[in-house]
């Protein structure tokens, strides 16, 4: 036995002590112990990873995509180039035709549009029941659309539907073939038409174009794409479009903006981490002193044997690792259940507009198990230094005590109370770490339950119309502009004031106006204003090289550009211009005078200004100034 002890081959030994020690103990308290910190971890991240799961989904649905980026108004050959790259992932289209019109539509807008079968998926109109349109009347949409038509949920149902293209209005009967839920939270509810019946009326645009088009865009092509990875995803697009000279017009998808970190909202997350593991490692760490305590002569005994502390620490690890393999199982299988029954009550506390998405993201499990696994370790760290450092002697003699001088006490009357308290005295230690266990316990509840419940909706929306209900003309938010600005009724006012149960009733004002603009005003504005297109024929380079060098005055904050495509100079892209305008006028004027051809001087100035010091230039200009 002293052998093995003292030999390198201890391992099988220590192994055996350790199992000896939890089965001649009870353990349940502390498989308990550590399965509620794991149960906490759990159920912390189930309802974390599920609410930014269910907020990031929401907003997808709101932006109407799932998709990591979209580039609007494609020619069919752009399309093609695009689809072709093989820095995408994956990539859907759909042709744009026009928009239905009809007293049935005032308050559903809806466009009309075909679809392939990635951009349904990507857009969340993929039929749950029926199929995408294959027959040229065929027609899918969502059960939204079919309440706003007084029609059935049924496919074969007949529509009639009358839709406005940029060029024409067209009424015609279709076969309803698909049908999906829709999302009232969506700006637009969606119509699909086949293939054929759109060649049919909205003939797709060829040839290069430059993102404007007409206010609706029939013919033009709008495109859904996935990128490799979820990481970076605007530098990703920007990349790969920037080939075709198409990054101006791409938009990252703000859903995904939630997958960065933002302290603010980690916070909370942060709190319940750091209570949660407070917590379990005051319980844990009682539980294993409590332990230690009640083995401390079999940790002497094996002192007399010549085991090291060495040794005795690693008896106590493995104690705690045996008893992890129980605890954080059973914490794991119920954390996940329990986060997931506490999820929609903390959601209805948010908001009523988040669509409950429980997530059985491996990473719930994953991290739990870490953190479960560290506050178990560093919980049995303590009361590990104390086994090894007991000497034989002490173990033979130990007595669980607060320390200090014992005192007589006398009493004429002994009472459970008495009992109890003179127990608590015993070792103040253990009751402050008990006592502070419970106390932190309450904490986190109390810290959830004010984190949720302390969400007011009306600062949320303060910076927007606060009311229940808002009464406006259709065009104003269903239509491009120019608007129709007609005003409601003051009739409608009248009748709406005298209505019970209202407290208060005022206007929203939407003003639009014309401003007449001169011909030299217009000339001047054009001369502010560029396209990469324009750019490109002016200087005659190619347009991708003039998209990547654009690319790289945007990045440096020289230009803007509009969503129309136009480029602006910002105030230091406007000292850089007037500095190169101003050596470009002064050397070619300066070579013309020495007898250098016009053109020549013209050509030679534009490479000279770009790559002349401050300094030279300076004395070309004094030089000059001169003479």
């Amino acid at each position: 036995m002293t052998d093995i002890l003292f030999g390198n081959n201890n391992r099988p030994v220590l192994k055996l002590l350790a199992k000896r020690s939890l089965k001649a103990q009870k353990n349940t308290i502390a498989v308990l112990a550590i399965m509620l910190a794991t149960l906490l971890f759990t159920s912390l991240f189930t309802i974390a990873i599920s609410l930014q799961t269910a907020m990031q989904e929401s907003n997808m649905r709101t932006t109407g995509t799932s998709a990591h980026a979209g580039i609007k108004r494609l020619s069919w050959e752009e399309y093609e180039k695009l689809s072709s790259d093989t820095g995408i992932k994956d990539i859907g289209y759909s042709i744009i035709i026009g928009n239905a019109v009809g007293d049935d539509f005032n308050k559903t807008p809806t466009e009309l549009r075909y679809g392939d079968e990635t951009y349904s998926e990507l857009t969340f109109i993929t039929p749950d029941t029926g199929h995408l349109p294959e027959q040229k009347n065929e027609i899918a949409t969502s059960r939204i659309v079919l309440d706003a038509m007084g029609l059935p949920d049924k496919v074969g149902t007949q529509m009639k539907v009358t839709f406005t293209t940029d060029t024409d209005t067209f009424t015609d009967t279709f076969t309803l073939c698909g049908i999906w839920d829709g999302d009232a939270v969506a700006y637009r509810q969606t119509m699909l038409l086949s293939k054929a019946y759109t060649e049919q009326v909205a003939p797709v645009i060829h040839g290069e174009t430059d993102g404007t088009t007409p206010p609706v865009g029939t013919g033009y092509i709008d495109a859904v794409m996935m990128m490799p990875t979820a990481w970076n995803i605007e530098k990703q697009a920007l990349d790969v479009t920037s080939e075709y000279g198409l990054d101006e017009r791409v938009s990252i998808n703000d859903a995904y903006g939630m997958a960065t970190v933002n302290l603010s909202s980690m916070l909370p997350l942060v709190a319940g981490i750091a209570v949660i593991f407070i917590a379990g490692y005051l319980l844990i760490y009682n539980v294993f002193y409590i332990s230690i305590a009640q083995d401390i002569r079999f940790y002497g005994m094996l002192k007399t044997l010549g085991t090291t502390a060495r040794q005795i620490r690693k008896i106590v690890y493995k104690k705690a690792i045996k008893l992890s393999l129980m605890g954080i199982p059973i914490g794991l299988l119920l954390g996940w259940p329990i986060g997931r029954l506490l999820l929609p009550a903390i959601v209805n506390m948010l908001t009523d507009d988040i669509r409950i998405v429980t997530t059985v993201n491996p990473l719930i499990f994953l991290v739990a198990i870490v953190f479960s696994a560290i506050t178990v370790f560093i919980s049995c760290q303590k009361p590990a230094i104390l086994a090894a450092k007991v000497s034989p002697m002490e173990a033979l003699h130990y007595i669980e005590q607060a320390g200090g001088k014992k005192k007589q006490r006398r009493s004429k009357h002994i009472s459970t109370m008495m009992m109890a308290k003179n127990n608590l005295t015993r070792n103040k230690k253990k009751v402050m770490i008990v006592t502070l266990s419970f106390a932190l316990s309450i904490v986190l509840l109390n810290s959830v339950y004010t984190y949720v419940t302390s969400f007011d909706f009306d600062k949320f929306v303060a910076d927007f119309s606060l009311t229940d209900f808002t009464v406006s003309d259709t065009t104003v938010i269903n239509n491009y502009a120019p608007y129709n600005t007609a005003n409601v009724s003051q009739d409608f006012i009248s009748q709406a004031e005298s209505l019970n149960g209202l407290e208060d009733i005022g206007n929203i004002y939407l003003w639009t106006s014309k401003q007449p603009l001169s011909e030299n005003d217009l000339a001047r504005l054009q001369e502010l204003s560029a396209s990469s297109s324009d750019i490109a024929n002016e200087l005659d380079f190619k347009k991708s090289s003039v998209s990547i060098a654009m690319k790289n005055l945007r990045e440096a904050n020289h230009i803007t550009v509009t969503k129309e495509g136009y480029i602006y100079l910002t105030e230091s892209g406007q000292k850089i211009a007037e500095t190169i305008y101003e050596r470009h006028q002064l050397l070619s004027s300066w070579l013309t005078t020495l007898g250098v051809d016009p053109k020549v001087a013209e050509e030679d100035a534009c490479r000279i200004e770009h790559v002349i010091s401050p300094e030279s230039f300076e004395a070309i200009k004094k030089h000059v100034n001169r003479h």
